[in-house]
């Protein structure tokens, strides 16, 4: 009789140690498992959760990673264009800048030179103007 009670102990406290490593074994693998199908959701996509009674849009869908990264090729790709358009912008702009200052090297010539010719013409008619004899009027003439 006593062995009948030691062994139906024994198989009690084996349960309950079989049942307690279950549950932990459970709950370990209840959590892997959400782990796979949350990898699952983000490589595949998921659909939108829905409300069951109005059919209302709860979580919007989630597209797959297949398109996710199509997005994100299409915007690295416009992004490349946009920075040849602004080293193609950015030369263009040195080219202009090199104009401006090859005609403002030449402005500045033409009028140094422009400023030395008046300069020269007013001189040669200050020259013209002191050779050019200066008549007496009768009353200068009177007295002297």
């Amino acid at each position: 009789m006593i062995s009948a009670i030691i062994t139906a102990a024994a198989a009690v406290t084996a349960l309950g140690v079989l049942v307690a490593l279950g549950r932990k074994l459970w709950l370990r693998l209840r959590g892997g498992l959400s782990k796979v199908g949350a990898a699952a959701d983000a490589l595949l996509g998921r659909d939108a959760v829905l409300h069951p009674d109005t059919g209302a849009e709860l979580v919007p869908a989630t597209p797959g990673l297949g398109v996710r990264l199509a997005g994100i090729e299409q915007q690295q790709s416009d992004l490349a264009g946009a920075v040849a358009t602004m080293a193609r912008t950015q030369a263009d702009v040195a080219a202009m800048q090199k104009q401006v200052a090859d005609l403002t090297a030449t402005f500045h010539a033409h009028l140094t030179y422009a400023d030395e010719h008046d300069r020269k013409v007013w001189d040669a008619i200050r020259e013209i103007t002191l050779r050019i004899p200066v008549p007496k009027s009768p009353e200068q003439g009177d007295a002297s």
